[in-house]
């Protein structure tokens, strides 16, 4: 393999790579995005009576259960090399 081979692969590579990080970087966002809307409809529901104060706990920690798993199944999806 010659130079300007090797150049080329590395080049692939890296593009490669950059593609990973922002398909891993725009998953990541969305899902900071649904958290932060889903809070949004809890609070909504505690405002207007729908749930108390212990009920809106449990639901916003199974919310973040949810995006802790599906974080770390992207960071794993996306697992850069």
């Amino acid at each position: 393999m010659d130079a300007q081979q090797l150049d080329d692969n590395r080049r692939l590579l890296n593009r490669r790579f950059d593609e990973k990080v922002r398909l891993r970087n725009a998953e990541r966002k969305l899902l900071g995005e649904t958290l932060r809307a889903k809070n949004a409809v809890i609070e909504q529901e505690v405002e207007k009576g729908r749930i108390d104060g212990a009920a809106a706990a449990a639901w916003r920690q199974a919310v973040i259960s949810t995006v802790e798993r599906e974080t770390a199944i992207i960071m794993e999806q996306y697992k850069l090399e």
